[in-house]
This record gives structure tokens, C-alpha cells and sequence, in this order.
């Protein structure tokens, strides 16, 4: 299940605009979702912007419906990978290829200005997804035209998360990802916002494993790993792969 709670910064607050998006390659319904903020993906960008992206003879077979710069940028990917693979690739491939498009999408081959967001800031700061007045500010912060790249890609049966976080200038909210591998045995978990926890001891399987990924930790009484910048995870069947397990 792929659930996305929008907050409109880019794109009118419109039906076409509403993530998650959906289109069909290979066969398959690829879904995206995206929390961050692209300037090189908006509908103003420059001819130049989006030649750093896009991959070369790629064909744009694949066209945004509404506004945002995120359903753009997931166009972008579309039309890149459909140049590049006639059917679906391996998952290393796969890998490379969406790693690829991202590295280019921050500008993280060219530019060291952006920081490495999110180091050395407590895990519980983090986890409220506000940033500490404690001289910790200049190590999340992120120039106002540098991309915050976090999303999650699926076709059905593998999940990729893609992690380039920070916080705008002035702002306190951090867009980042956070990650939980839960399986047995199960305990209960209880959520931070409301006062409701699930025992999963009672409503699963010895053999059930699921991973959630989220902006913040969603329970505060689970082990819950943060995403670091310029991490690519692969999810299948409730396991985290990455780059070398493929």
C-alpha cells in the first residue's frame, strides 16, 4: 500500500495533481509518490534545467497530466528508463538507472553546496520532524533552489525509497525518510499522534514480514531507521536490499 499526504508547495490544489501517480511500462503500473520540493522540475524551469535530467534520445512518451513538479519529475524517469530498457531490467539495473536519474534530479554529480542533510541532529529531534535551535540548523539546511529529492517507486512487487532530504531556509519542517522492518515475533505498537496502539502479535503469522516507510516514525515505541542522504533501498516481500544485495 502506497498512501501520500499532500501538502501543495508546487501545483494547484487540483485532482490531477493528487499523488500518488500511476502509469504503465513494461506491462506493469508503476506508482510514485513524492515529499520535497524539485525547482528543476516545475513547469517554469529552463531548457538547460531539464537537459540535466532528461536522458539522452530518450523519447517523451510519458507527459505530466497536472502541475507538480513531482509527477514531472516521475515522467522524466518514465521516459528514461523506457529508452533505455525494452522490457523490465534486472533489479540491479533497475538500481542504477532510477540511481542514475535521482543523482542527476539533486544535481548531487556537480554541486557541494548541499549539505549533507540531517547529521548531527538527535534522532528524537528528528523524529518530530523539526529542526533544533540548538546551532544545528546550517547541517539540515538546504539552498532555496536545491532539490529535495524523497519518494517511493513501485510496480506491485518491489518498492524503491529514495532519500535526498533538508529543510528549506526559515522553515522547521524537515522532509526526510524514515524505515521499519516489522515481523515476528510481533509486539504492540503504539502510534505518536494519537492514543491508539496495535498489538500484531494477535492479527499476524509467524512468517508475515512487512517494511513501512514514511516521512517520520509513525509508532514511538518500534526501532525505526532513518535514511541518509543519498541512500537508494530496494523493498521485496518485507526485506531492505541494497545496491550489493541485488
Amino acid at each position: 500500500m502506497l498512501a501520500h499526504i499532500r501538502k501543495a508547495t508546487c501545483g494547484a490544489q487540483v485532482l490531477e495533481n493528487v499523488h500518488p501517480f500511476q502509469r504503465e511500462l513494461w506491462g506493469r503500473p508503476w506508482t510514485f509518490a513524492h515529499n520535497g520540493d524539485l525547482p528543476f522540475c516545475r513547469a517554469s524551469a529552463t531548457a538547460d534545467d531539464r537537459d540535466a535530467v532528461e536522458h539522452p534520445g530518450e523519447r517523451a512518451t510519458y507527459m505530466p497530466i497536472g502541475d507538480t513538479d513531482s509527477e514531472i519529475a516521475f515522467c522524466m524517469l518514465l521516459n528514461r528508463l523506457q529508452a533505455r530498457f525494452e522490457t523490465m531490467p534486472s533489479k540491479a539495473e533497475l538500481y542504477d538507472e532510477v540511481l542514475a536519474w535521482a543523482t542527476a534530479l539533486t544535481r548531487e554529480d556537480e554541486s557541494e553546496e548541499v549539505l549533507a542533510a540531517g547529521e548531527g541532529i538527535a534522532e528524537e529531534d528528528m523524529a518530530d520532524a523539526v529542526v533544533p535551535s540548538d546551532g544545528n540548523e546550517e547541517s539540515v539546511e538546504v539552498a532555496s533552489d536545491s532539490p529535495i529529492l524523497n519518494f517511493l517507486l513501485s510496480n506491485g512487487e518491489i518498492l524503491v525509497a529514495g532519500c535526498w532530504p533538508g529543510r528549506r531556509p526559515g522553515s522547521k519542517v524537515f522532509n526526510g525518510l524514515w524505515y521499519l522492518i516489522r515481523e515476528s515475533p510481533f509486539a504492540t505498537a503504539k502510534l505518536v499522534d494519537v492514543d491508539l496502539e496495535i498489538d500484531f502479535a494477535s492479527c499476524t503469522t509467524p512468517t508475515d514480514r512487512v517494511a513501512v516507510i514514511a516521512t517520520v516514525p509513525i509508532t514511538g515505541n518500534e526501532n525505526w531507521t532513518r535514511m541518509r542522504r543519498g541512500d537508494l533501498l530496494f523493498f521485496e516481500d518485507g526485506q531492505v536490499h541494497r545496491r550489493e544485495d541485488l
